[in-house]
């Protein structure tokens, strides 16, 4: 049997693409995410279909995974013969269902249903699982096992098989390995539960009235609890009223910010007032100053009038008396001398007129020292301030500091009397939540109370119903139990005859195997060992492990070894293709072409198909 071709409408990412097979070893060697996997799953596909989309599926299943985006015709068709004639399978999916698919299949050109619902099947003689762990071989399923359709082709018995299918099931209904839903169990169970119950029923009444009597206690503690909580919500709102007005808390922000560098103390103002009493002092003596000042300035400007006037006079004096020089130097020593006189009295009132300037000048400096004091004093506490009025800004700044320190003890008080709530809330609060899961807790027990009451009451009355319920039960549970004795007996029997069977078919497939793990040996470097029960071991320091031990790569020659012996022995000449989606990509170049030999010896007699993603991974020269 081989593939001649195919062609892909829409399926994952190939779009109307035509595949040709022409040769008995087709490799593709396409780097990845070219769509090596797609076109391996197209090809099983088109002979199992896919299997619908579960309702509600978290997982990503093939349907979801390989419908076009562009919502085109969802399939395609594929060419292959078999035994000399040449069918061809169209197959279109639905989105979802496997019900809706549209399947056609051809012979020789003409539609056929020869190949009935399960296509598949029919072809190989297997169902899909076995397809899938036989011939369609991937790297990550490396795993030795065979499923019961390859154990049922092997056993060539499906009567057998389908007798001891029945019987298992047989068994399993009545009493499974696992679980506890078997008819036996359920029905002990069932018996177990109608004792329990009877016994119950018995003390149920006296129970009920302990229960009457729990739900009323249960009533009154609620009632205290409540009482409790509504404390709680009376200091919360008290603590309401003790809250500052958004005006005034926006009045101390505005002040807070004024006084970033603190508030000026008693004795700032003192101070600042001491400085405007000094002012008016200063003032007082810079006008005394210069008034006294005035005057003498003044009385110096007499003296020196009279003393040009006496100096005019001397020389007249001495020009118009014409006397002799005696008479004359007298006289012109005697206005001398009074001249001299006025001269020291008016140099003296210029000393004290300078004397009284310098003076002057020390009020002026101190004027401005004091001045200076002030304006700085009022420049750190206001941006903005009126300098020819600085009275007025000290006395606003005080306002502002009497009212700032009134307006803090006020917050002060409230945030203490808050404070004082709080913590009294912080109690009554715990003592609150802790009574709020005490009434939650005594509410669910009420609840549970009021169900259980409901179910005992309701039970009471069924007291008959459930004596008669467990005589009938005790009846059932022993024909079970006779009838799992028969199955078990008719089991055992077949299970005998089925291995018989089974020991003839086990040689072929032990003798193929052996034959393809000479090579898997060289891979391996170990003697590979296989069980009648088809259980795979290497040999190593003269001990059996099983090949689970060994690395993805190996494990993977060891799954293709064993994969193809089961070829070899369920399919006679007419064998079928076989799909190798880059399977041995854990191995390195060494052990690849090793693994070529094995590859090569069973394309000898079928098609062999091979995905890899690089030259270095392909074990089949493409034709």
């Amino acid at each position: 049997m081989k593939i001649i071709s195919c062609h892909i409408e829409n399926y994952g990412k190939f779009t109307k693409k035509d595949f040709y097979f022409d040769s008995d070893i087709a490799s593709f060697n396409w780097e990845n995410g070219a769509g090596k996997t797609t076109l391996a799953s197209f090809i099983k596909a088109m002979f199992y279909g896919i299997p619908s989309v579960k309702a509600n599926t978290k997982s990503f299943e093939d349907r979801q995974h390989f419908y076009p985006f562009d919502k085109g015709s969802f399939g395609g068709s594929i060419v292959f013969e078999l035994n000399g004639t040449e069918f061809k399978i169209e197959r279109f999916f639905d989105k979802k269902s496997s019900v809706k698919d549209e399947v056609k299949v051809y012979k020789n050109g003409g539609l056929t249903d020869e190949l009935g619902d399960d296509i598949g099947k029919s072809v190989f003689g297997i169902d899909k699982e076995s397809f899938e762990k036989t011939v369609f071989f991937n790297a990550e399923d490396i795993e030795i096992y065979t499923p019961a359709g390859i154990e049922a082709k092997i056993q060539n018995s499906d009567e057998g098989s389908t007798a001891k299918k029945l019987l298992e099931e047989e068994i399993k209904k009545l009493q499974p390995q696992r679980g506890k839903n078997g008819l036996i169990p359920n029905q002990q169970e069932l018996v177990r539960t109608l004792r329990e119950e009877a016994y119950r029923l018995e003390s149920i009444q006296e129970r009920t009235q302990t229960l009457y009597e729990r739900r009323e206690q249960i009533k009154e503690e609620i009632k205290e609890k409540e009482e409790e909580i509504k404390k709680s919500l009376v200091l919360e709102s008290k603590l309401e009223e003790y809250v500052v007005p958004a005006n005034k808390e926006r009045e101390f922000a505005a002040l807070s910010d004024m006084f970033i560098t603190g508030v000026p103390q008693k004795s700032d103002f003192e101070r600042i007032n001491k400085c405007f009493d000094e002012f008016k002092e200063l003032d007082e003596k810079d006008s005394q100053l210069k008034e006294q000042q005035q005057q003498i300035l003044n009385k110096a400007k007499m003296n020196k009038l009279l003393l040009t006037v006496e100096a005019f006079l001397i020389i007249t004096a001495a020009v118009l008396l014409g006397v002799g020089q005696i008479i004359g130097a007298v006289v012109t020593v005697g206005m001398a001398g009074i001249l001299a006189v006025y001269l020291c009295v008016s140099a003296k009132k210029l000393k004290q007129a300078e004397v009284l300037q310098q003076e002057r000048r020390k009020l002026t400096l101190r004027y401005e020292f004091c001045l200076q004091e002030i304006i700085e004093f009022v420049r750190a506490y206001k941006t903005n301030y009126n300098e020819s009025d600085l009275k007025r800004e000290v006395e606003i700044i005080r306002e502002a500091a009497e009212k700032y320190l009134r307006e803090k003890e006020e917050h002060q008080r409230i945030e203490l009397r808050r404070s004082e709530i709080k913590s009294e809330m912080g109690m009554k609060n715990a003592d609150s939540i802790q009574s709020e899961r005490e009434m939650a807790r005594l509410k669910q027990e009420m609840a549970n109370l009021e169900r259980q009451i409901y179910r005992d009451e309701a039970e009471m009355e069924d007291l008959a119903d459930r004596q008669n319920q467990l005589e009938e039960a005790e009846e059932l549970l022993t024909k079970y139990k006779e009838s799992l004795f028969v199955f078990e007996a008719a089991l055992n029997a077949l299970q005998e005859a089925e291995n018989n069977i089974k020991n003839k078919y086990a040689a072929p497939i032990k003798a193929r195997f052996e034959k393809y793990s000479e090579i898997a040996e060289e891979v391996i470097g170990e003697k590979i060992i296989i069980d009648d029960e088809f259980n795979v071991y290497f040999e190593i320091m003269g001990q059996q492990k099983s090949y689970k031990h060994l690395s993805c790569g190996q494990k993977a020659v060891l799954a293709f070894c064993f994969r193809m012996a089961l070829a070899d022995s369920m399919y006679g000449e007419e064998k079928p293709f076989v799909i190798l989606d880059d399977p041995f990509i854990s191995l390195d170049k060494d052990n690849m072409e090793k693994i070529s030999k094995a590859v090569r010896m069973a394309s000898k007699d079928r098609q062999i198909i091979y995905f890899c993603c690089h030259d270095s991974r392909n074990v089949i020269k493409s034709t």
